[in-house]
């Protein structure tokens, strides 16, 4: 959808006459990084934060109009529908194991509904690895990973000390 998001946003800022000014994918940039904290994008501040908090609401209107929503939409809709009754109590308990991997490149609004699947049966399982966090720019936030435990004090914590993919007869066989 990302062809899609950014014709969107160009003909919105030549609507508000600012197709010279900004990039679509600045702006989009800043929505994508409010929204995968969960939060529509700040009041303005700055000239980037003034374009964004022109242009914002009149990309959701335009998704609206289309009834569309971007990948971000489908996460905090997920949120919203977990904060409705009976909706959220059906959800709460069809989901009996959560697992998630590659738990350090989640965000924040994935970590609310993981969060939020989870918290009925309490059976969260994660997987990651916070040396492997490559997602920053994606919105990814490592501390997710590295406050699990703080988070969920009963946890287990396993460990996976040694590498079984780079063992030296597959790097020996990879390398011929």
């Amino acid at each position: 959808m990302l062809d899609d998001q950014v014709k969107i946003v160009e003909r919105i800022l030549k609507g508000i006459g600012l197709e010279e000014q900004v990039s679509p994918r600045v702006i989009l940039s800043r929505i994508d990084r409010a929204k995968n904290r969960g939060s529509d994008p700040p009041s303005p501040t700055g000239s980037f934060d003034d374009a964004v908090a022109r242009v914002f609401p009149l990309y959701q209107a335009q998704l609206a109009r289309e009834n569309a929503v971007d990948f971000n939409d489908l996460i905090l809709r997920t949120i919203d529908l977990l904060d409705r009754e009976p909706a959220a109590g059906v959800l709460r308990v069809k989901f009996r194991h959560v697992l998630v991997d590659e738990f350090q490149d989640t965000n924040l609004a994935q970590y609310e509904v993981v969060q939020r699947l989870a918290e009925t049966t309490g059976n969260l399982t994660v997987v990651g690895d916070d040396d492997q966090a490559i997602y920053a720019w994606r919105g990814a936030e490592p501390a997710n990973l590295l406050h699990f435990e703080r988070d969920h004090p009963g946890a287990r914590v396993v460990k996976l000390e040694q590498n079984y993919r780079s063992t030296r007869i597959v790097l020996r066989c990879a390398n011929a």
